[in-house]
């Protein structure tokens, strides 16, 4: 459940990714974190990473209930030239989880380092509401995967 397959709008952009000569639209079932934690059971949610090459926004949108229950610590990877396919800015994705208490994090010098906006530099962002390095594994794993 992940990729394309969450899309839930068209991107403004809909052209051939450069790197294929042709593209196949291709329907396929979806749903949301929200539906698919509630059809599981899921009791806790810790930790989300979401790399959907630009519909950020739908999925955090998705996960709105997830999010607002368990405040998990988001990892999303950010880029204007992927969320601009859907009329969006970086910016948008930013202030949507700011407006909900989160802070967000890059990843420097082995560690998670307050920042305030999105660089063309740093691709990967952590999202946290508490980002209390005595008690929490998930920062430290989630360096793993923001270099």
């Amino acid at each position: 459940m992940a990729g394309p397959s969450w899309h839930r709008t068209r991107p403004v952009s809909a052209r051939t990714n450069e790197r294929f000569t042709s593209h196949q639209e291709v329907g396929v079932p979806v749903t949301t974190v929200d539906e698919t934690c509630r059809n599981a059971g899921v009791g806790q949610v810790d930790f989300l990473k979401i790399d959907v090459e630009g519909a950020e926004l739908a999925v955090l949108e998705g996960a709105s209930e997830t999010i607002a229950a368990h405040s998990p610590a988001l990892l999303l990877e950010i880029e204007d030239r992927h969320v601009g396919k859907y009329g969006l800015r970086a910016t948008d994705l930013v202030d949507y989880l700011t407006s909900r208490g989160y802070r967000m994090y890059v990843w420097k010098n082995r560690e998670w380092t307050e920042t305030d906006r999105v660089t063309v530099a740093v691709r990967n962002y952590l999202f946290s509401v508490a980002l209390d390095r005595s008690r929490s594994k998930i920062p430290a794993l989630a360096g793993q995967w923001a270099g």
